[in-house]
Formats: structure tokens, C-alpha cells, sequence
């Protein structure tokens, strides 16, 4: 008697069925599925012993990483300001190696294999920065004592920011900030921000009106909170009829059809419809099998014979044909050839998926009438 291993996982293999073979020692062979996708044959003792985790690519990878590092090992090597300290388990687009690399800065960062070669990449980024920081001091202009709106420039702070110098400006309100050049220049900052706040604080006086005590929907307005939207409307708190206190500006509260209750409304409503709905008859499904899927002719990405329930074994070059029906798979036999394989798969449709559509759209039609 063999121990059932059907759906047990050992490394990266996942038991999908026992064949009807025997190895010499008269161990069972199953059929397993690798997490990198192949399909093998496995002795349960190879399996339940530790000595079979996969179908062989751990393997591969150890051989390929031994092969990088022995061919192609950077470590300790220097280009530029970058010395190589370590191989990188990232990949660019390409598949090609990334290197970890200190800077002489004593920045960490990560380099190409290519770049560094070619002489591309000798910094962290650090060398460009330098020479755009002389740039900048060469070309800089002395903007002390200029006004720019309410700000009257004080002092070169020596900070940047995306190259732009940061100058130290006093606002007509008393406030000293630190501002871009850019942003003077541009005309984009022209106060320390006391500009917009006197803006909001004049738009929101000019639409004030009192609306304590009144109510829109479920909501009871009982005091204004003294703040403003960003639009510069007057924010209210109120009272819902379920008891919740929310903040809402005016101009939510004036449009009807907007704002009527703290959110309680909308979440019956939603409860509600979804009383209503009967979701195995919507979305088609019954017995955990979905109706939709099943007389569907879409062929998944990931095919590699273009048809639905059909493979290829590569190790023993043979197609096998399955069918998935009610959370169960059921491996239909291995073929010669791709037509035979396709002709199980339609067979297998016949009797089990179209008798199982036609008592559901039966169904259906008798709920229907």
C-alpha cells in the first residue's frame, strides 16, 4: 500500500497525480508540478527523503550563479569614483548583471555591468552634481536687497535645491522663509503665504451666511468650526440622525444632491440592492464553478499549444489533455500527437461541461418565466 502524497508540496514541487510506473526499488512515481512552471516524474522515496525539491532548476541556478561569479566577479574592482562590493540580486531590462558599489562620497549604489565597463558610470551621480554646483556658482546672480511681491530678499542661504539657489527673504507680515530662485524669478512665491490665507479668509466672509439649525437631508447643522475648504468655503460641523458628527463645507451642503447624510444613507442603499442580488445567478456559478468560464473559448497567455486543457510533457515529448471542473483537476492521459490530445479535451467538454450549462440555463429559463 503507497501513501497517498496527492497535492503535498516538497520544495518547489507540487503533487499532481500517481502515475501508473514504479521505479526499481518498486517506488511509486508521481507526477509533480515545479513552481518555475515543468512538469516531472518523481520517485516517492526521492520525494519523501528531501533528495527531490524541484525539477532540477535549483540545480541551474546554483551552476549559473557559480558561472557569474567565476567569470564575471567585479567585487574589489574599481572604476572611477566606484568600488565594487557585491553582486546584485536585481537584473536590468536587458537580464544583465547589477553591481552594489560605494562611492568614494560614500554614497551606495547600483551600476551595470556594461556601464561600468564602458566607463559610463564612474560616480554615484555625485561628479555631475559637483560640476552643475560650480556652474551655478559661476552664473549666479546676487539678487540681495530685490523685492519680489510682499518678500524682500535678505541673504544667499549657500542651500540648493534641484540646482536653483535658496535665498532668505523677509515678508511685509514679519515672517522671514527660505524660497527658490526659481519660484521668485517665476513669479509663482510673492508672501510667506499670508497673501492666499488673506484671499480665502475675504472669499469666505463675501459668501458667509448662517445656517445654524437648519437641516439638509439627515444632517443638522449645529455650529460653524471656524475653518475653510480650500475653495475658501465656511466648513459647518453637523449632526447626522444616526448620531455621527461630521465637518462638511457650504458649498457641499447648498447643492441638494450632493451631501445628505454623514454616509449612512449611501451604505443602507448599498445593503439594501445588495439584498437584492443573487450572486451565483449573476456572475454564474454554481457548485464553485463558474458558468462564464466554462463557455468561454479564450485561450489562457500562457498556453504553449494555443488550446485550452492542452500541454506538452517535454521530458517524455508527449501532449497530456486536462479538465478542471468543480475545484478538482481531472488529467485526461498522455498523447502522441496534438489532435489526439485535443480530441480528449473536447471530449471530456461533451460530458461533463455541456450537460452542466444546460441544466443551469434550464434553470434559469424556468426562474426567468
Amino acid at each position: 500500500m503507497h501513501k497517498d502524497l496527492l497535492g503535498q508540496r516538497f520544495g518547489r514541487l507540487v503533487v499532481i497525480r500517481a502515475t501508473d510506473q514504479h521505479a526499481k526499488n518498486r517506488n511509486l512515481i508521481w507526477e509533480c508540478r515545479c513552481d518555475c512552471g515543468n512538469v516531472t516524474l518523481v520517485p516517492s522515496g526521492g520525494l519523501t527523503s528531501g533528495q527531490r525539491k524541484s525539477c532540477g532548476c535549483i540545480k541551474r541556478e546554483k551552476i549559473t550563479q557559480a558561472t557569474i561569479k567565476k567569470r564575471y566577479d567585479l567585487t574589489g574592482q574599481r572604476f572611477g569614483r566606484l568600488v565594487v562590493t557585491r553582486l546584485s540580486e536585481k537584473r536590468s531590462k536587458s537580464r544583465g548583471l547589477i553591481w552594489e558599489c560605494k562611492c568614494d562620497c560614500g554614497n551606495t549604489t547600483l551600476a551595470e555591468a556594461n556601464g561600468l565597463k564602458s566607463g559610463l558610470r564612474v560616480s554615484c551621480g555625485c561628479i555631475q552634481r559637483e560640476k552643475f554646483r560650480q556652474l551655478g556658482l559661476s552664473n549666479r546672480k546676487d539678487i540681495t536687497g530685490q523685492r519680489f511681491g510682499r518678500l524682500l530678499v535678505i541673504r544667499d542661504t549657500g542651500k540648493r535645491k534641484d540646482e536653483s539657489p535658496i535665498w532668505e527673504c523677509k515678508c511685509d507680515c514679519g515672517n522671514v522663509v527660505e524660497v527658490r530662485y526659481s519660484h521668485l524669478s517665476s513669479g509663482d512665491t510673492r508672501s510667506c503665504g499670508c497673501l492666499q490665507k488673506e484671499f480665502i479668509a475675504e472669499l469666505g466672509k463675501s459668501s458667509y451666511r448662517d445656517v445654524t439649525g437648519q437641516r439638509f437631508g439627515r444632517l443638522l447643522v449645529l455650529r460653524q468650526t471656524g475653518k475653510r475648504a480650500k475653495s475658501g468655503s465656511v466648513i459647518w460641523e453637523c449632526i447626522c440622525d444616526c448620531g455621527n458628527k461630521i465637518e462638511i463645507p457650504m458649498e457641499a451642503l447648498a447643492h441638494k444632491s450632493d451631501i445628505k447624510s454623514c454616509g449612512c444613507l449611501l451604505y443602507e442603499m448599498k445593503v439594501e440592492y445588495g439584498k437584492s442580488i443573487d450572486l451565483d445567478k449573476q456572475f454564474g456559478r454554481i457548485d464553485n464553478t463558474s458558468i462564464c468560464i466554462i463557455k468561454s473559448k479564450k485561450v489562457r497567455k500562457d498556453s504553449g499549444t494555443g488550446h485550452r486543457g492542452v500541454g506538452y510533457y517535454k521530458k517524455s515529448q508527449k501532449y497530456y489533455a486536462y479538465i478542471g471542473f468543480k475545484k478538482k483537476l481531472h488529467h485526461l492521459g498522455y498523447f502522441n500527437t496534438l489532435e489526439e490530445a485535443i480530441k480528449a479535451r473536447q471530449k471530456a467538454e461533451e460530458e461533463i461541461f455541456e450537460p452542466f450549462v444546460k441544466l443551469y440555463e434550464e434553470n434559469m429559463m424556468g426562474d426567468k418565466k
